[in-house]
C-alpha cells in the first residue's frame, strides 16, 4: 500500500477512537406519586382493609393488574426519548408490589431493580427507588425514620442510596414523602417542618464528609414551592428548587386549582457545567400527556384521570402527574472502569 495512504488510514482510525473515548450520555431522573399502589393482600399489622378484594374499593388482581400496566405506561412515556436511570416512588405498600411491577407487567423487558423502605406508616405506605443497574450501580442505602413528632402519626421513612453513575462519581439519592395536609394546614406545616429539620441534619453531615457531593432530591413535600417549609429546607441544606416546565398546570389538583407539590432539589455540584455531571438547564418538567388527564366537568379545564373517584372505580393512574429532569454526563472511556 502506498505509504501516503497508510498515514492517512492512520490517522483516520486514530482519530475514530479519541472520539469514542469521550463519551457523553443522558441521565434522566424521575418521580413518581403513584397513589395507593397496594397489593391485594390483607396486612394485619397495617391499615390496608380497604384495599383487598372484600375491602371498601374491592380491590382485586384485575384493577392490581391494571395499576401495573398504567405505571408502566407512564414510565415508558417519560422514556420515551431517555429512559429514566433512577425513577422515585411513593405510596407504594411493600416489595411485592414492586416484584409485580418489575417482572411481570411492561417493565420486565427494561431491567429495573428496585430498593424500597419499611416505613412506620399505619396505612403501609413507603417510598422506593426503581434504577437502571447499567446506569447507577447502588453502593449502599440505608432509610431515616423521621417520625416521632409529638402524639402525631408515624410518617414515611426517607430513602437514602448511593450510587454510582457512568462518569465514576458518586450520586447520592434521597426519596421522600412528606406527612400529609389532612390533619390542617397549621398542624402538618409543623410536622412537616419537624420532618424537614431532621432531613437538614443529614444534608450536613453528607457536607462535612464529602467535598461538593453531587445530590438530588425528589418527593412529594405535600406543599407548594413557595411555602416556608421548603424555603426553610432550600435555606438549610443550600441545595437548589428546580423549577418545572409547563404552564397551565401543577402536579397535583385540589378543588379546581393546580398546584406543584412533588419537587427536586440539587446540589450545586450538579449545577456545575463544567463538571462531569451536569443539569440540563430547564430540563425538569412536568409529564401531562393527553392520556393522564380527563375532562373536569365541576371546576372546567382537565383534572388527573385517577384510579378512583373517591370510592368509584375509574381505572385511571394516579392522583399526581409525574416529574423528570435531564443530567449530562461526560466521561471519558480510558479512564472508566464501571
Amino acid at each position: 500500500m502506498n505509504v501516503k495512504y497508510t498515514l492517512i488510514l492512520l490517522l483516520l482510525l486514530s482519530s475514530r477512537v479519541l472520539l469514542s473515548q469521550d463519551t457523553q450520555a443522558t441521565f434522566r431522573v424521575m418521580f413518581y406519586n403513584v397513589e395507593n399502589y397496594f397489593d391485594i393482600r390483607n396486612d394485619s399489622l397495617k391499615n390496608d382493609d380497604e384495599f383487598t378484594p372484600g375491602g371498601l374499593r374491592k380491590w382485586d388482581y384485575f384493577r392490581f393488574r391494571k395499576k401495573q400496566q398504567n405505571i408502566s405506561k407512564v414510565i415508558a412515556g417519560v422514556g420515551e426519548e431517555h429512559l429514566p436511570a433512577i425513577i422515585g416512588l411513593c405510596e407504594v405498600e411493600n416489595d411485592s408490589c414492586l416484584i409485580a411491577l418489575t417482572r411481570y407487567a411492561a417493565l420486565k423487558h427494561l431491567g429495573y431493580r428496585f430498593l424500597i423502605t419499611d416505613s412506620p406508616d399505619e396505612r403501609g405506605i413507603n417510598v422506593a427507588l426503581l434504577y437502571q443497574r447499567d446506569q447507577f450501580k447502588v453502593l449502599s442505602n440505608k432509610e431515616i425514620n423521621v417520625s416521632g413528632f409529638r402524639d402525631y402519626k408515624p410518617t414515611r421513612n426517607i430513602l437514602y442510596v448511593k450510587g454510582q453513575t457512568l462518569t465514576m462519581d458518586s450520586l447520592h439519592v434521597f426519596v421522600v414523602h412528606l406527612p400529609s395536609r389532612s390533619s390542617g394546614k397549621k398542624q402538618s406545616d409543623a410536622y412537616r417542618a419537624h420532618v424537614i429539620d431532621r432531613f437538614i441534619s443529614v444534608i450536613d453531615s453528607l457536607n462535612i464528609h464529602e467535598k461538593d457531593p453531587n445530590i438530588i432530591v425528589m418527593g412529594d413535600f405535600n406543599t407548594g414551592p413557595e411555602e416556608v417549609v421548603l424555603d426553610q429546607f432550600r435555606k438549610g441544606t443550600g441545595l437548589s428548587l428546580l423549577r418545572h416546565k409547563q404552564k397551565g398546570f401543577g402536579t397535583y389538583k385540589y378543588r379546581g386549582e393546580w398546584e406543584t407539590i412533588d419537587h427536586f432539589f440539587v446540589s450545586s455540584a450538579l449545577l456545575n457545567q463544567s463538571g462531569h455531571m451536569s443539569l440540563k438547564k430547564e430540563s425538569s418538567t412536568i409529564y401531562a400527556p393527553a392520556f393522564l388527564l380527563k375532562p373536569d366537568e365541576v371546576y372546567n379545564g382537565e383534572k388527573i384521570f385517577r384510579t378512583y373517584s373517591g370510592y368509584r372505580y375509574e381505572g385511571g393512574f394516579s392522583d399526581h402527574l409525574p416529574i423528570f429532569f435531564d443530567v449530562e454526563l461526560k466521561w471519558n472511556e480510558r479512564n472508566a472502569e464501571y
